[in-house]
């Protein structure tokens, strides 16, 4: 076990020592309902705000509208061996990620948005809500109509 978790660190961190040229960029926006305003990239990335609107790159405040960050830079992190060697994918504030379905290699960002509706919006002015990803295993309720899990 303690060999394991030994290969996975070295793995990690070998991940971690990546250029910069390697990771991929994706469209970002915010969940704000709420008293948490959190960053979120359609490649993987949340908690990281790229553009620094705030005066840094941290991307989750509480509350929402303070300066008081308490995260920067998180995201998915998938490892797996492969015969002896171990494969490891990251993102945190850059990503290795792009979006889409993973079947595709070099998908365009703007062809995979992201997809923000809040319980309660008007529906019928909201894109998001009209072209709902359904086809690409977004959940959807008996009718058709997207599921909203949480407030947004």
């Amino acid at each position: 076990m303690k060999r394991a978790f030994e290969s996975i660190a070295v793995a990690v961190l070998a991940a971690t020592m990546l250029s910069v040229s390697a990771f991929a960029s994706g469209e970002v926006t915010t969940l704000d309902d709420g008293n948490l305003y959190l960053f979120v990239s359609n490649n993987g990335t949340f908690a990281f705000d790229s553009s620094a609107s705030r005066g840094e790159y941290s991307g989750l405040y509480y509350p929402k509208n303070t300066y008081r960050w308490v995260m920067s830079g998180g995201g998915i992190w998938v490892a797996g061996k492969k015969g002896d060697q171990w494969r490891v994918t990251i993102s945190g504030a850059e990503s290795e990620f792009v979006p889409g379905p993973a079947y595709r290699r070099t998908p365009a960002a703007s062809a995979f948005p992201i997809y923000k509706i809040t319980r309660g919006e008007n529906y019928a002015l909201n894109d998001a809500y009209r072209n709902w990803p359904a086809t690409l295993g977004a959940p959807i309720d008996a009718v058709g109509h997207p599921i909203i899990m949480g407030s947004q």
